[in-house]
């Protein structure tokens, strides 16, 4: 297969992934600036694999990152509903990025790209985590809430 340009939302998904502060991403974004998609690259023959794995191909002569042999680059968690269903990564090979690989945690494998609201880093999971967390602690709290106005935050008011 020849390549192509890529479709927006592949795209938009590998713009995500590249806007990180990780290191070479400055360089995976120039590379990402000239890049084409090259194919599937693990075609599917059968629903053991997913038809959101894709090739990347780079021009020659853009600045190469600082990682020789096959690297994973960077990697987000693929969410619904608060629920991680997968994981999508960046890879380089020699220095070029060259693979876009969605591993999967769902019984069916994905059918395209992931959409860019069920992308999330570690850190923003675990905000998001910690701000679930908070609210179950509080829950138990709720009934008294209701009564004399009292608030978790707040000293206990002494009952006379």
């Amino acid at each position: 297969m020849s390549s192509r340009p890529f479709a927006p939302d592949e795209l938009a998904v590998l713009e995500r992934l590249c806007a990180g502060d990780w290191p070479g991403s400055d360089i995976a974004r120039i590379q990402l600036a000239s890049a084409r998609y090259a194919g599937k690259t693990h075609p599917m023959d059968d629903d053991t694999e997913s038809d959101a794995c894709f090739d990347i191909e780079v021009d020659n002569g853009v600045p190469l990152l600082d990682r020789p042999g096959h690297s994973h680059l960077c990697s987000l968690t693929v969410h619904l509903d608060g629920d991680p269903t997968g994981q999508i990564t960046l890879t380089s090979t020699g220095g070029v990025i060259d693979s876009f690989e969605y591993d999967w945690y769902t019984e069916e494998p994905p059918r395209g790209v992931p959409a860019l609201d069920q992308l999330w880093s570690d850190e923003e999971f675990l905000a998001w985590n910690n701000r679930i967390e908070q609210r179950v602690a509080l829950a138990p709290l709720a009934p008294l809430a209701r009564l004399r106005g009292w608030r978790p935050w707040s000293r206990p008011q002494n009952p006379r």
